[in-house]
C-alpha cells in the first residue's frame, strides 16, 4: 500500500512529515497483514498452570481495541508478524504456530501456559510448558504488554471439599501431627472380645468369611504448601538509557496515538512517576463456617492487588476483596499491596491477624464439617446415633489422605475417607469391593447419588456397606460402615437409610 506523502506547510517541519509518514506505515502494515491473517481487534488472554504451587493464573482477556494506539498496534504486530528467532526467523505468525509447542527439557516446577486469541470470527489457542519448550520471544512479549494493562488473577488448582476442581487434601494449610502431639487412641471395639479388626478392605479369605485385612500403616507426612504462583501484578520496563537520537525514537513512537490522517509536533519530555499509595481500610474477618473475607478500599491509580497469607501470594485481581475459604484451624496474618500502570507496587497494608480455633479435629476438621451430623464438631462431642469417633491412621492401605472413624451406641463401626483424587478413590474401591456381593445405584429424592458396594443378604458374620457419592461436593469421599454379628439388611435398615448424608 503505497504512503501518502503530503507537503510542507507553513507550519510543519520535515520532522513532522518523517514522523506522519512512520505513523501511517505502521498504520499501513498492520492493515496488510490483517488481508492474510484473522482480521483485529482480538480479544487476547492467558492462563497459566503451576501444579508444583497448586495454583491457575489468568490474564485477561484483554480487547486490543481498548488498548491505547501504540500497544494496540504492537499487539497485533507481535500476532502477525514472524514469532520464531533464529534460524527460523520470518516463518508464520502466531496463528501459524501448533496448538502444542514442542517441549525440549523437564524443567522442575514449570508451569503450563496457554495463551488465546480471537476475533469476531475464530480462536486460536497455543500451549506450551513456559520454562521447558522451546517458544517464540514473541510471546512474551505479548504478555509483558498485557501486564501493564491488567493484573493476574490467581485461585487455587484444588479449592476444597466444596467443590473445588482436583480435589482437595486435609493437609494443605496446617501440618500434620507429629511426634510430640498428643493423638486421640483410636478405638478397636472388638479386642476384648477377640475380633482383630483393622479396617474396610473388603477382603475375602479363604473359607468365606469377611476380615478386614492387615496393611502397613499409615505415615504422616509434610503437608503440601497451597500458596499459589508469585504473581506481583504488572512489571514496569525501565526505560533505556540514551543520547538525543533515542529520545527522538520515543518521540516518533509517541506520535502514533494520533489518528489515521492527522499530524502534529510531539515532543516528550519525561516526569517521574507517581508513588502510589497503600490500600486503606484493610480488614480480615472470619464466620462461623471459617471463611475469612480480606477487604479494602481502592487505591488511586491501582490496577491490580496482590494479597498475601503469612507472607504467601494467596490473590492477584482487580478486585478489591477476597475470601479465603474453609481456612483450617491456625494463625493467619494477610496483607494486600496496589500495583499501578507503571508496574510500581505500594507499602503493604496489614499485616491482619485472623486466628481459626481448632475444635480438635485439626487438618481433619473440613472432613467433620462436610458429614456434620456424622461426625460431631469436636472429638470430645458425639455424632450420628451416639458416635464416639477420632482420628485414624490408614491401616489398610487405601491412600486416603483423611480419615475419621467412629463407633455409634449400637456398635456399628464407620469411616469417613477422604482421598486426594477421585481416581486414587477408584483405584481403592475397584481393588477392594469391585467383586463385592451386592453392587448397587442409591437414590435420592428420586435422583442418582453414588453407588452402594456391600455383603451378601446371607451374611452374618460381619456385615458391610460401602458407600460412593456423585454428588460434585462429595466425590472424593467414601463412607464404609460394618456390624459384627448382623445381617447386611439390619445394617441398611438400622443405621444406612437414617444416616445423615
Amino acid at each position: 500500500m503505497p504512503v501518502e506523502h503530503r507537503p510542507v506547510g507553513p507550519d510543519q517541519t520535515s520532522m513532522d512529515v518523517a514522523v506522519s509518514a512512520a505513523a501511517a506505515a505502521a498504520e499501513a502494515a498492520v492493515k496488510d497483514r490483517s488481508l492474510t491473517k484473522p482480521r483485529p481487534p482480538y480479544s487476547i488472554g492467558v492462563r497459566r498452570t503451576s501444579p508444583a504451587q497448586r495454583t491457575i493464573a489468568e490474564l485477561g482477556p484483554i480487547s486490543t481495541s481498548a488498548l491505547p494506539a501504540t500497544d494496540r498496534i504492537e499487539a497485533e504486530r507481535l500476532l502477525g508478524e514472524a514469532m520464531w528467532t533464529g534460524q527460523n526467523e520470518g516463518k508464520g505468525s502466531f496463528f501459524d504456530l501448533p496448538p502444542r509447542l514442542p517441549l525440549l527439557e523437564v524443567v522442575p516446577g514449570d508451569v503450563e501456559q496457554e495463551i488465546t486469541v480471537a476475533n469476531s470470527e475464530t480462536t486460536r489457542s497455543v500451549a506450551y510448558a513456559r520454562d521447558g519448550a522451546r517458544h517464540p520471544k514473541g510471546l512474551d512479549d505479548l504478555i509483558a504488554l498485557l501486564e501493564r494493562h491488567a493484573g493476574w488473577q490467581t485461585r487455587p488448582l484444588n479449592t476444597g471439599p466444596q467443590y473445588r476442581p482436583g480435589g482437595w487434601t486435609p493437609t494443605g494449610s496446617v501440618p500434620p501431627l507429629g511426634g510430640n502431639a498428643v493423638r486421640p487412641t483410636e478405638i478397636n471395639p472388638y479386642a476384648a472380645a477377640g475380633f482383630q479388626h483393622t479396617g474396610p478392605t473388603g477382603v475375602m479369605p479363604p473359607g468365606g468369611a469377611y476380615q478386614s485385612g492387615p496393611h502397613p500403616g499409615y505415615q504422616a507426612g509434610p503437608g503440601f504448601q497451597t500458596g499459589p504462583t508469585q504473581l506481583t501484578g504488572p512489571t514496569r520496563v525501565p526505560p533505556k538509557q540514551g543520547g538525543a537520537k533515542k529520545w527522538i525514537l520515543i518521540g516518533l513512537a509517541a506520535v502514533l496515538v494520533i489518528a489515521a490522517g492527522v499530524t502534529a509536533a510531539v515532543f516528550l519530555t519525561r516526569t517521574p512517576d507517581a508513588v502510589i499509595a497503600a490500600p486503606a481500610n484493610f480488614t480480615a474477618k472470619a464466620d462461623d463456617k471459617r471463611n475469612i473475607t480480606v477487604s479494602w478500599s481502592p487505591t488511586t491509580g491501582a490496577t491490580g492487588y496482590t494479597v498475601t497469607r503469612n507472607g504467601e501470594t494467596m490473590y492477584t485481581g482487580v478486585n478489591t476483596s477476597w475470601v479465603d475459604d474453609r481456612v483450617l484451624p491456625g494463625k493467619y496474618n494477610y496483607s494486600v499491596t496496589a500495583t499501578n500502570a507503571a508496574g510500581q507496587t505500594s507499602p503493604a497494608a496489614g499485616p491482619a491477624p485472623v486466628t481459626v480455633a481448632d475444635q480438635g479435629w485439626t487438618n481433619l476438621t473440613n472432613v467433620a464439617a462436610d458429614f456434620e451430623g456424622l461426625i460431631p464438631s469436636s472429638p470430645s462431642e458425639k455424632g450420628y446415633a451416639g458416635a464416639t469417633c477420632t482420628s485414624a491412621s490408614d491401616n489398610f492401605g487405601s491412600n486416603a489422605d483423611g480419615i475419621i472413624n467412629c463407633t455409634d451406641g449400637q456398635g456399628v463401626v464407620f469411616w469417613v475417607m477422604h482421598f486426594p483424587s477421585t481416581a486414587t478413590l477408584d483405584t481403592y474401591v475397584k481393588d477392594n469391593f469391585g467383586t463385592s456381593p451386592e453392587v448397587i445405584t442409591w437414590t435420592r429424592d428420586d435422583q442418582d447419588a453414588g453407588t452402594r458396594y456391600g455383603s451378601g443378604d446371607d451374611e452374618k458374620a460381619l456385615a458391610y456397606l460401602l458407600t460412593t457419592f456423585d454428588d460434585a461436593q462429595f466425590q472424593d469421599y467414601v463412607v464404609y460402615a460394618e456390624w459384627k454379628d448382623h445381617t447386611t439388611q439390619e445394617l441398611i435398615d438400622s443405621w444406612w437409610k437414617p444416616a445423615p448424608f
